[in-house]
């Protein structure tokens, strides 16, 4: 595990032998933990059942109870919550910081 951190939050995550990074510090204004699950190679995309591409999406809830964030270039995170409220990745943060 590595921490990254600074005056006001200390954040701890850990690369598998994927390259997927896992990241536990983030909280909703609700106070619920928030996992994001990130790094995907841009080579993946979200399938339905179906086997059809989903390109972009946002908060696709799947099996787990998980949801799923992707844009037109790939998969950007897989998440255990879909309210970022309070967060960096409220609104198009996430967006942002998984390009």
């Amino acid at each position: 595990a590595s921490s990254d951190s600074d005056d006001e939050t200390e954040r701890w995550y850990y690369a598998d032998e994927n390259g997927l990074a896992y990241d536990d510090s983030r909280h909703n204004d609700d106070g619920g933990s928030i996992s994001v699950v990130s790094g995907f190679s841009s080579s993946l995309y979200l399938v339905n059942t179906s086997g059809k591409i989903q390109g972009a999406v946002t908060a696709k809830k799947d099996g787990d109870d998980w949801y799923w964030y992707s844009t037109k270039d790939g998969i950007a995170m897989y998440t255990s919550e879909k309210d970022f409220k309070g967060t960096d990745l409220a609104g198009n943060g996430w967006k942002d910081i998984f390009k």
